[in-house]
């Protein structure tokens, strides 16, 4: 008899699903309206010592984005990472004849931003995110040589008189897409042209012989995660008809 009870209870045990309060299986699932992000992303620059994006460093990310509407929701987000720069054969033009300023070739800078976006959603399905992006933000930068100097105190590395605040304003323009997995999770991808309004990323402006203002660029990977909680019951008979995957979804973008 003993044996018997044990079975039965292992059987019992076996049907019990952790499954959505309902409706289970219609699509009026609950709607997810916040989420934490973190993610990495690949910098590049463009600059004086840069003619185009490229020499690749990383950033980490980490944001609070928002999910209440279709088609236009908020984001704010932290990044901190890094920069570089290179041009053994760079050259500078003065027009001053007692100028004695010699612009550095290479550049290594830190930066850290942060900032509020809107995204307008071109398509949002029950998987599937694209969205446009655009956003205000602060842009803080840290300039350094290959010497690990502080090329902000390095008057000689640029013109004369010529200084700088390494606090920046920032108008980040992005286009990213998202995929949705049936946990609620999401992965995510986003390429975003940060327009820094500073011409010092790179510690060269005065001098320079590219009157283009220094960009950065971030292609950024990212996982989200649910930040609103949905309700979960046990039930201890399955229907034959159950579809198991979606009873797991949690909930509308």
């Amino acid at each position: 008899m003993i044996l018997g009870l044990a079975l039965g209870q292992a059987q019992t045990n076996d049907q019990d699903l952790d499954v959505l309060e309902p409706p289970f299986i219609n699509r009026t699932l609950p709607k997810i309206t916040r989420f934490l992000e973190i993610g990495v992303s690949a910098n590049a620059y463009r600059g004086e010592l840069n003619p185009a994006f490229q020499k690749w460093t990383s950033s980490f990310h980490i944001a609070y984005r928002m999910n209440r509407h279709r088609y236009l929701n908020g984001r704010f987000g932290l990044s901190i990472g890094s920069l570089t720069g290179e041009d053994l054969n760079y050259s500078f033009t003065s027009s001053d004849p007692e100028e004695s300023g010699v612009p550095n070739n290479f550049f290594k800078a830190s930066i850290i931003t942060f900032h509020y976006e809107l995204q307008f959603n071109l398509l949002k399905t029950r998987r599937y995110m694209v969205y446009l992006s655009q956003g205000f933000g602060i842009y803080r930068f840290a300039v350094q040589n290959d010497e690990g100097q502080d090329l902000l105190n390095v008057q000689t590395s640029r013109a004369r008189n010529e200084n700088y605040n390494n606090f920046a304003v920032m108008l980040p323009s992005g286009i990213g897409a998202a995929y949705r997995l049936a946990n609620g999770y999401s992965l995510g991808v986003q390429a975003s042209i940060l327009n820094q309004q500073t011409d010092y990323v790179d510690n060269i402006s005065q001098l320079s012989t590219d009157d283009r203002r220094d960009n950065t660029l971030m292609i950024k990977f990212f996982l989200f995660a649910p930040l609103t909680r949905v309700p979960i019951k046990k039930i201890s008979q399955r229907p034959k008809d159950w579809n198991y995957t979606r009873s797991r979804q949690l909930g509308n973008w």
